[in-house]
């Protein structure tokens, strides 16, 4: 029994990244026409530790993944709503 809760506890942690690695799937494939899970994990990951949408774009835009600024800010919007 306390391995399944262990195991649920650990899965449940998981669920903000599953949400947000799905949502900007998700936009990118609405957007971008492009529906890659490693890009939305790539994107999800330079998210974190920026506090504004000025430095999420910054980031994205250092390592090669220009975008306009307007989708940038949904992306850095939904992120940061499910990553809480």
């Amino acid at each position: 029994m306390h391995s399944q809760l262990a195991m649920l506890h650990r899965l449940a942690g998981n669920v903000p990244m599953i949400l947000s690695g799905f949502c900007a799937c998700i936009e990118l494939e609405n957007h971008l026409g492009i529906a890659d899970k490693t890009l939305a994990e790539f994107i999800i990951d330079l998210s974190k530790g920026k506090e504004s949408v000025k430095a999420f774009k910054k980031e994205l835009d250092a390592n090669g993944a220009e975008m306009p600024a307007s989708f940038v800010e949904t992306l850095f919007n939904i992120i940061r709503r499910l990553m809480v």
